[in-house]
Formats: structure tokens, C-alpha cells, sequence
């Protein structure tokens, strides 16, 4: 029992040990001593490996081909990508559109898409207008919307506030919504 016993230790204390050093060198290699010393590789230019819908009208008015903000859920490998009046998504290793939303959004609701986890589905946070955030929970290859969780700011149709910002926490118990009121 006693030999069962110390080949039951001598093997964790293998394990251990390979597991020890498979992370160190794993660290080693991906260390850089230096910024300069990183290769970067295109991975994808939206402008000329992906056709949008959004790309014709845009073309007619220089002010909306604006991009505010991009970001990739690396969970799905997909890239937000925000413009002027306009959301889209984008498969970054298909290099094909997955979906594309108009907005009426004018000059605020530059920032505002959010990647989001909730109850282990992944979400796509978006501002559609001045008073509503609508949430659209990935479905196979495409987003729709759960109206459950739609954000609509307003207080009476004489004065509304124009939701400027918003920003979630990363368990979705919290949102900080920055508004600007007008007459």
C-alpha cells in the first residue's frame, strides 16, 4: 500500500512538472523585449475583401463613410464596425458580411456597439436612435433581436435626452448611460 502511495505522489509530481514547463515555455516564446520587434499581418481590409450594402450609399455622401468605432468579439471572430447611420458585422476569417443595421443616429452614438455574454449567449449591444440601445443575441450566423433587454431612455415627448454613451460591466449587472437633454 505504501508503494501505491508514493507512485500515486511520484506521478502527480510528473504531472505537475510537465505542466510547469509546458507554460514556461509557452511564455518564452510569445515574450517580446521590444514593440518594434512585433510583425504585423494584414488579417483583413474591409474596404476591398468585403462587399457591404452600406457601400453604395455611402459613396454618395462623404460624411458617412465615417467609421467610429471597430471591434472584434474574439469569442466569434466577428468585427463591429460603426458608422455614420449605420452598424454592421463582419465573419473576419470568411471575409463575408453576417449583418447590417441602419440607424438614426446622426452625430451621437459614435462609440456604443458593445460585445456582451449573457447566460452563456453572445450579444451584440447597438444604438438605433437618439433614445433606444437594442441587444441582438447571435443566432447560427446571424443576429437577432432580443427585445428583452432593448434600453429605451425617455421621460416625456417635450423634452427627451439623447443617449450619448453607454457602457456595460462585464457581467451585464451594470450600465452607465450618459444622456443630454434638449427642449
Amino acid at each position: 500500500q505504501r508503494i501505491h502511495k508514493l507512485y500515486s505522489i511520484a506521478r502527480e509530481q510528473t504531472f505537475f512538472d510537465l505542466v510547469v514547463s509546458a507554460e514556461n515555455s509557452n511564455t518564452q516564446q510569445h515574450a517580446v523585449s521590444d514593440f518594434k520587434d512585433l510583425q504585423f499581418t494584414p488579417a483583413l481590409n474591409v474596404g476591398t475583401d468585403v462587399s457591404l450594402k452600406c457601400d453604395a450609399k455611402r459613396k454618395k455622401n462623404a460624411k458617412k463613410k465615417a467609421m467610429y468605432k471597430c471591434s472584434i468579439d474574439v469569442e466569434t471572430g466577428l468585427l463591429g464596425m460603426e458608422g455614420s447611420n449605420w452598424f454592421g458585422i463582419v465573419d473576419v476569417n470568411r471575409k463575408t458580411p453576417v449583418q447590417e443595421f441602419e440607424r438614426e443616429t446622426g452625430n451621437f452614438a459614435c462609440h456604443t456597439h458593445q460585445w456582451l455574454t449573457i447566460n452563456k449567449e453572445r450579444y451584440v449591444s447597438v444604438q438605433m436612435n437618439a433614445t433606444e440601445i437594442k441587444m441582438f443575441k447571435k443566432a447560427g450566423h446571424a443576429f437577432v433581436e432580443d427585445k428583452r433587454y432593448t434600453i429605451t431612455h425617455r421621460n416625456d415627448l417635450a423634452h427627451f435626452p439623447l443617449i450619448n454613451y453607454c457602457k456595460f460591466d462585464q457581467n451585464f449587472a451594470n450600465v452607465y448611460v450618459m444622456t443630454d437633454y434638449h427642449a
